[in-house]
């Protein structure tokens, strides 16, 4: 039995620090809208802190304006710890890794720490791929004097991790919410591709602002970034690239772009064009006035079996300052959640998939072949249903809630009921946010114009409409790409006409004859 819940009335303030002095204790708390500084309480007040993130790149991106309080992850020292704890700071604030908090719970004392388990859905959302990480988190929690779980994007009872249902739940209740537009565009396929024929539109200034793609794929990344340098564009200083700084990545990226394309972290240096994967989703804050938010979730791929859309409210206003805050572009083809056709449905496929992986553990627990088990469990790396701890395989039942919380997000709290028709607009209320979806307009075809700026052949036809589309509309750009490609357009457009090049069915020979 669950308590009811709490509310905290926020007025007419905009920050947690300007009402509160500390976070409830032994608590979970919705705070409803990102950026309203939740980890800036924590790290501020007069209390002992330790503050659990799901990445690293969170931890950097806080130590940049928080000098006194110490970072925790893989490289940093047992003599940087003990220097710290050593020091005559008075209030003591820990930044530490999901991964790094038993490290860290053994070196203090955690009776003298309170908690906050900030981005506290990522312990739902990560229980397919991070599960050793997760329980890390729920062996440690409850050593220290008090807890908080914080998160703007809660996941519901039914779904969430069961040692977790029964704690305090708050609200925080905001006045004046201010609605955000979701503008989507969908497509089949293709969407690398799409994504690097806006990166130019983008990059020939015939769109304002500096994109930002939020996608959750470095091969993705890739493959744009390989159709724009098949495209010309090869100045590595273009683009940014934020993703989690592991060997496995770095090598990916200097193998099929070049030693010129790095992984970077800090998010102070603009530059033109930034990828930012799931390791940005979540917390760390972006500055860019004239930043422009695109969510790139390709549900045809393998690598992003995990749709970011179920994030949707962690990615809305990341970018903190930008003067299209409000505006949010989802470019997406739709993901494996949507071959299902009813919940009911889907958890009965991801049961079956449980009760195959207890099969395979089964036989990788009789085997006496030492070849056999080292195969199974080289293969049990790639299967989300099964937990690799120390060479012991376990069913991982946290899938269940996993993506059972995945689905419903997406069918019925986020887009794809509205997404269904072209041209639909509908308000959905997220989390008391207002989202108010429509189609948009980014017209990405891989055709005409389109084609020609990514090095490959386009149909003469194609070009000849997409060029009197461009002389109606009065766009340079694409007026003088088209007529690099085909002269003949521009005289047969000045001299013939568009009512003519219409009657000669847009045929290269006939325009030719008649001109």
């Amino acid at each position: 039995m669950t308590n009811s819940e709490i509310i905290i009335e926020a007025n007419d303030y905009k920050y947690l620090a300007e009402f509160l002095d500390d976070l409830p204790d032994n608590s979970f708390v919705n705070k409803v809208l990102t950026g309203c500084g939740n980890t800036f309480l924590a790290l501020t007040n007069s209390r002992n802190y330790v503050i659990t993130v799901p990445f690293i790149s969170l931890i950097k991106n806080k130590l940049n304006s928080h000098k006194d309080v110490l970072g925790v992850y893989g490289e940093t020292t047992d003599q940087e710890i003990e220097n710290y704890l050593n020091s005559n700071i008075k209030y003591k604030k820990i930044l530490v890794t999901y991964d790094s908090l038993a490290r860290i719970t053994n070196f203090i004392n955690p009776s003298e720490y309170k908690i906050l388990i900030d981005e506290a859905h990522k312990l739902i959302d990560s229980a397919s791929f991070r599960t050793n990480a997760i329980e890390t988190v729920l062996e440690n929690y409850q050593k220290y004097s008090s807890y908080c779980f914080a998160t703007a994007t809660p996941v519901k009872d039914k779904y969430q991790l069961p040692e977790l249902v029964n704690i305090q739940k708050y609200k925080i209740n905001w006045k004046n919410i201010k609605p955000v537009t979701i503008e989507y565009d969908k497509y089949p396929d293709n969407l690398n591709k799409r994504i690097a024929v806006l990166i130019i539109k983008f990059l020939k200034d015939e769109l304002v602002g500096n994109p930002y793609f939020f996608i959750n794929s470095v091969t993705s990344i890739i493959q744009i970034i390989k159709e724009l340098k098949k495209a010309g564009y090869n100045d590595a200083s273009l683009f940014k690239i934020i993703c989690s700084n592991n060997k496995e990545n770095q090598i990916k990226i200097h193998k099929h772009l070049g030693k010129d394309y790095n992984i970077e972290f800090t998010t102070d240096q603009l530059k033109r064009i930034t990828f930012c994967t799931a390791t940005l989703f979540e917390g760390s804050d972006l500055y860019d006035e004239n930043g422009v938010t695109y969510i790139i979730t390709d549900g045809t791929k393998d690598h992003t079996k995990y749709d970011i859309l179920t994030t949707l409210p962690q990615i809305i206003g990341r970018l903190r300052d930008s003067k299209y805050r409000d505006t949010v572009y989802v470019i997406l083809s739709p993901s494996y959640y949507f071959t299902y056709t009813s919940p009911e449905e889907f958890e009965q496929e991801i049961r079956r998939q449980l009760k195959l992986a207890e099969g395979f553990i089964l036989t990788f627990n009789q085997t006496d072949n030492e070849m056999v088990r080292n195969g199974l469990e080289e293969v049990s790396k790639c299967n989300l249903y099964i937990l690799n701890r120390n060479g012991t395989l376990k069913v991982n039942t946290s899938v269940l809630y996993n993506e059972m919380h995945n689905y419903e997000a997406l069918h019925t709290n986020y887009y794809y009921k509205d997404f269904a028709k072209e041209g639909d607009e509908a308000t959905v209320l997220i989390n008391s946010v207002p989202h108010n979806f429509k189609k948009a307009n980014q017209e990405l075809n891989i055709e005409g114009l389109n084609k020609i700026r990514l090095q490959k052949k386009a149909s003469f036809k194609d070009l000849c409409l997409d060029y009197i589309k461009c002389k109606e509309e009065n766009i340079p750009t694409q007026i003088k790409d088209i007529e690099l490609e085909y002269p003949v357009i521009a005289e047969a457009y000045e001299t013939l006409g568009s009512e003519k090049m219409k009657a000669l069915k847009y045929r290269k020979s006939s325009i030719e004859e008649e001109l």
